[in-house]
């Protein structure tokens, strides 16, 4: 079905979420006879690792989108102003994936053949299918609560995603011709030309190209004193708030050779008939602070 999320994944994960969460306030039982004095230190440096769910959002006219699955891992330095206030900041990496599928989509557009002829190019592809995969490293800009008496924390702010790392696949088969309006024919071949049946067509590459990414992020948990270190965990949600598209490409290029005319193909995310493309990540985060001064 068209325009459907994988809800069921969805809620799972949102269930996996909220049990998670009831767990982390349950454990704030940890009162302030357990926390080290090293809970007053002003500065703590940590490693953090977050997971469950990470997903490009985008809706593709008659195309059923799905959603996909990655991790983030950073490095975070924090500065309490006092006892229970504070800031953090770091760089973290951040993917994010998804999958596009949808039975065809069809396109027309005016280009020249080898011999310089003007004419309309139309194409459909059928049978379509994409997986995309990108990764951005992100910088966030975060206050940070902390109740040192029931052992738990709160972080709130936003981050500037960086993209940095980008892959797709696809695979489609391909009905194409040429509409001479100088003539008022339309060519269905000779396929040197680039009119016919294309079957099997697939594509790899590492350039869909994003815009920076600016992101509202919440993160709530607990936190446990480990001798000199200590150890947080908790849920958290980073939701883009900017359209990350860049490009309007033609999903289906032609492109003369020397030997006639031949096809080109760009992530659809970077066509004409995307829409707006946004990030979603929530899941669990666990975060070491292995060094606090």
């Amino acid at each position: 079905m068209y325009h459907m999320k994988s809800y069921k994944l969805f809620n799972i994960s949102m269930s996996t979420i909220f049990l998670t969460g009831i767990w982390l306030l349950c454990s704030c039982s940890v009162n302030a006879q357990a926390l080290r004095p090293d809970s007053q230190h002003k500065h703590e440096v940590a490693v953090t690792l977050g997971g469950l769910y990470s997903s490009l959002e985008y809706d593709i006219p008659q195309t059923d989108s799905r959603d996909g699955r990655d991790i983030s891992l950073g490095l975070e330095y924090t500065y309490m102003f006092s006892k229970n206030f504070g800031f953090s900041t770091g760089a973290e990496y951040q993917g994010f994936g998804a999958k596009s599928t949808t039975d065809y989509y069809t396109g027309a557009y005016q280009t020249t053949d080898y011999e310089q002829e003007s004419f309309e190019f139309r194409y459909t592809a059928q049978n379509f299918v994409e997986e995309q995969q990108v990764g951005f490293v992100n910088i966030p800009l975060i206050f940070t609560y902390q109740n040192q008496e029931h052992g738990f924390y709160i972080k709130a702010g936003a981050k500037i995603g960086l993209p940095i790392y980008s892959k797709y696949t696809n695979s489609y088969n391909l009905e194409t011709s040429g509409f001479y309006e100088q003539y008022n024919v339309e060519l269905f071949d000779p396929q040197f030309m680039g009119f016919g049946s294309f079957n099997g067509i697939s594509n790899e590459g590492s350039n869909i190209d994003l815009n920076t990414n600016y992101i509202a992020t919440f993160e709530l948990g607990v936190k446990q004193p480990l001798k000199i270190k200590n150890l947080y965990g908790g849920v958290y949600l980073d939701y883009g708030l900017t359209d990350i598209r860049k490009g309007d490409n033609h999903p289906v290029e032609y492109t003369l050779e020397s030997n006639g005319a031949g096809f080109t193909s760009s992530s659809i995310l970077n066509s004409n008939i995307s829409g707006e493309i946004k990030t979603l990540a929530f899941g669990i985060k666990i975060r070491y602070a292995f060094l606090n001064f």
